[in-house]
């Protein structure tokens, strides 16, 4: 896969995100993805686990981003939310980008994050996911103690 199609499959995964259309982020990966989310130390593995991760995290997030110049969120396209970069490698694209978001009954929020999508074939393998203490939170809330119960799901945190 050449770099303009990686950073072409990653942009649909990302646009599918946004949209939260679930369909179409499974879509862009393989039928056993890996996740890894860190600080929280969670492994995410398999198409179940996945999709319900995703199900529980972007409709806490995504729609309340505010400001963002990112190749996720790109909302304000004005410069104000943040920084973003894009790096392309042999086998994979790793993105860093930042917002804000008003969750209800909240402040601004300024968030960050660091994302390694990492490529097999035609599809996307899975995602290694670092974030900053305030979208660690987030996580947190939207996933859900109940989470780490669910098969395919690990926290390899101490």
């Amino acid at each position: 896969m050449t770099k303009d199609e990686m950073i072409a499959l990653v942009r649909r995964h990302q646009d599918a995100e946004v949209a939260q259309n679930y369909a179409g982020i499974m879509a862009t990966l393989v039928p056993e993805p890996q996740y890894e989310i860190f600080p929280l130390g969670l492994r995410v593995v398999g198409y179940s686990a996945v999709l319900e991760m995703y199900k529980r995290l972007l409709p806490a997030i995504f729609p309340y981003v505010v400001e963002s110049d990112a190749m996720t969120f790109g909302t304000s396209g004005s410069g104000s939310g943040g920084v973003s970069g894009i790096w392309v490698g042999d086998s994979g694209v790793v993105i860093r980008e930042s917002a804000i978001v008003k969750p209800p009954g909240k402040g601004r929020i300024p968030i960050s994050e660091v994302a390694i999508f990492y490529v097999k074939g035609e599809l996307l393998l899975g995602e290694t996911f670092y974030c900053d203490a305030p979208l660690a939170r987030l996580f947190e809330e939207a996933l859900g103690a109940e989470f780490l119960s669910l098969d395919g799901v690990t926290c390899v945190r101490g």
